[in-house]
């Protein structure tokens, strides 16, 4: 190694070399150049060296070999004389040295061009001269210090300071102190900092060291490694610098997904047109997508195109989900509405065909039962094509004639009523007697012969006509009048059981107040003159079991009426015993005190403490309202005859009675 390098050893003990002649410093030991210089000397005594390796010749001694020729020249004049006398050339070593002479004039050579640094009164000025060289070539931290050497090492200012330790440590100085200036203004500084650092990463994806995945921690060790300057005095913290970091690659993946997502979009359309234009066959055979998907992967034509293979499953599903599915979908639909519409055309003749049929040749009243007309209609035609057709069904037609026919009855059965009702007073024209029979109802109305009624004809028909008008308002009559009717009787029988159940509860009360009842303990035991006598025996767990013995109903009915004819249930089981006998429930009021006394056993038996007869009755009332759906007490008008009793028109639909 030649004098012109050092060792050296930087701040944290790394030795490396300088070069103070040429300023290079370099981590390994330089390799010793100098012996690759020879002096030679031309005819004239003019000395030249050439460079055996390179080829090179100059006139100057090169750098880095100053010493070692210096010893070749003092050896040189110590041994000039004998040189001259002994080793004077001969003329053909003459001829040759000229033309080489000649040959070294032709070549270019190193001119050794010596920079005169300027001169400074003090080092501190010199230090000021270094830095304003800097500073008015606008040297940042973009600036590596290799190219500050590169750039000014011909400035004679670049000079005023010799050691070139000093001038590095000057040039951080003044990285330094320039970012102290520009902190005043940081969003600039921020700004120009992402700039250069963007420069830098963008630098980095030209050579191929960023991709849209290449991970932060990567590019760091190389900005690292390399001794970025733009990283290394950055002013930014290390989460701000990730940030810049993080944009630039959301931008790279971006600009990727942009890119697959177009060339996606063209490889759809392609399979849009293969499989809708160029091979829909795939498509009309396959049953499902699992299977179109299976015979795209068979396709040779799908797998020979290169545009296709950016396609996943999930994109060729979204395809035929989006495109192919909806234009088959729609293809079945438009074919499903040509054939509605023909079906449409023939739904419209078959009902209406079906609609002549009823009103022309099938009698229909207002009381007409679908079964009752059916044998007439299930070996017709227009039945027959009607039936399983879109729209109303035969039933449906059957009940729309009904109800027309029923809203046609209806004005003139309220007509019919209007006139008997102003009758109410006459007992020949009672609902009992006029609804006893057809002919006594027909003939009570032509009787009466009131103008109202006089567009009513008043024959009755024979088997082989069908029902009249009045035939049919009278069937309307007579079944609205008996469902009244059975309305009233379950009400009075309801009505009825209660009332023996609360003279049950007084019974129970006060049975030891009167003579009533006769308590025995065997059967051979008499009544004495008791009208009831009750059997009471052992039972289980020591209990007492009541029985009724013997009951004479006829003298408890003369004792209740002689005795307790004031008593407020009885009095009342006896009006409701005679409403309900008016009704047709003939229950004799000797089987309703017998009821009575069935019920006080029952309350002995169940050994049940009532404490007064109004919480019995309410206990009584719980259950009768969980055994009948209809719980409210019928409240019975004791004016009230058979021949005041108007019955209402039908409250449901007629065609739901018919049906």
């Amino acid at each position: 190694m030649s004098n012109n390098w050092e060792e050296v050893t930087d701040d944290i003990g790394r030795i490396y070399y300088y070069n103070k002649t040429t300023q290079e410093t370099s981590w390994t030991k330089p390799l010793d150049t100098t012996c690759d210089w020879k002096a030679y000397t031309t005819d004239d005594g003019r000395q030249y060296y050439h460079n055996e390796n390179t080829g090179e010749t100059t006139w100057e001694i090169p750098e880095g070999s100053e010493e070692t020729f210096e010893k070749t020249d003092v050896v040189e004049h110590e041994n000039n004389e004998s040189y001259k006398e002994k080793d004077k050339p001969t003329s053909d070593e003459t001829k040759s040295r000229s033309s080489l002479d000649l040959e070294l004039e032709k070549k270019s050579t190193i001119r050794n061009e010596l920079i005169e640094p300027p001169q400074f009164k003090s080092y501190q000025e010199a230090e000021d001269a270094f830095l304003s060289l800097l500073k008015s070539n606008s040297v940042d931290s973009t600036w590596s210090f290799q190219e500050v050497i590169s750039k000014f090492i011909k400035n004679p200012l670049y000079w005023a300071i010799p050691d070139a330790l000093h001038r590095r440590r000057l040039y951080d100085e003044y990285l330094v102190q320039k970012l102290k200036d520009e902190l005043t203004n940081k969003s600039a500084i921020v700004e120009n900092f992402e700039r250069n650092f963007l420069q830098v990463l963008q630098n980095f994806e030209k050579k191929g060291l960023i991709k849209y995945n290449t991970r932060w921690i990567t590019i760091k060790n190389i900005l690292i490694a390399e001794e970025n300057p733009i990283f290394k005095n950055s002013v930014l913290s290390d989460n701000e610098v990730l940030k810049i970091y993080n944009e630039f690659v959301n931008a790279l993946k971006e600009a990727r997904e942009e890119s697959i997502r177009q060339q996606k979009a063209q490889a759809l359309n392609e399979l849009k047109s293969y499989l809708t234009q160029i091979n829909p066959i795939l498509v009309s055979d396959s049953e499902n997508w699992d299977q179109l998907y299976n015979n795209l992967q068979n396709d040779a034509r799908f797998k020979a195109n290169k545009h296709f293979t950016v396609l996943n499953k999930v994109d060729i599903l979204e395809l035929y989900t989006t495109d192919i599915y909806p234009q088959l979908l729609g293809k079945l639909k438009n074919e499903i509405t040509s054939i509605e519409k023909k079906n449409y055309r023939s739904d419209r003749k078959a009902r209406q065909s079906f609609k002549e049929l009823l009103l022309r040749n099938i009698n229909i009243n207002a009381n007409s039962l679908f079964e009752n007309i059916f044998p007439l209609l299930e070996n017709e035609d227009c039945f027959i094509e009607l039936c399983g057709r879109n729209g109303s069904s035969p039933l449906d037609f059957f009940w729309d004639v009904v109800d027309e026919k029923y809203q046609t009855m209806k004005l003139k059965k309220d007509l019919v009523e209007n006139t008997l009702s102003g009758l109410k007073n006459n007992p020949k024209y009672s609902y009992d007697q006029l609804l006893s029979s057809k002919e006594n109802f027909i003939n009570s109305l032509a009787d009466l012969k009131d103008e109202r009624l006089s567009a009513f004809d008043f024959k009755l028909s024979n088997e082989a006509q069908d029902d009249n008008e009045l035939e049919i308002i009278f069937d309307n009559l007579k079944r609205d009048y008996d469902l009244k009717n059975e309305m009233l009787k379950t009400r009075y029988k309801m009505e009825l059981e209660q009332r023996i159940d609360e003279l049950a509860h007084w019974l129970f009360s006060n049975h030891d107040k009167h003579d009533i009842i006769k308590f025995i303990a065997h059967d051979s035991d008499t009544s004495d003159g008791y009208p009831v006598a009750i059997l009471i025996t052992e039972g289980s767990n020591n209990a007492s079991k009541y029985a009724v013995n013997t009951i004479d109903k006829h003298a408890l009915q003369s004792l209740f009426k002689s005795k307790f004819q004031n008593i407020e249930q009885y009095r009342k089981l006896e009006t409701t015993s005679q409403l309900a006998s008016n009704k047709g429930i003939r229950i004799p009021i000797e089987d309703s005190l017998e009821g009575s006394i069935n019920g006080l056993v029952n309350l002995l038996n169940d050994n049940t403490s009532v404490p007064d007869e109004k919480s019995a009755y309410a206990n009584r009332k719980r259950q009768i309202r969980d055994d009948h759906t209809d719980t409210k007490r019928f409240k019975p008008e004791s004016k009230e005859t058979d021949a005041t009793v108007k019955p209402n028109g039908p409250k449901h639909n007629p065609v739901l009675l018919n049906y």
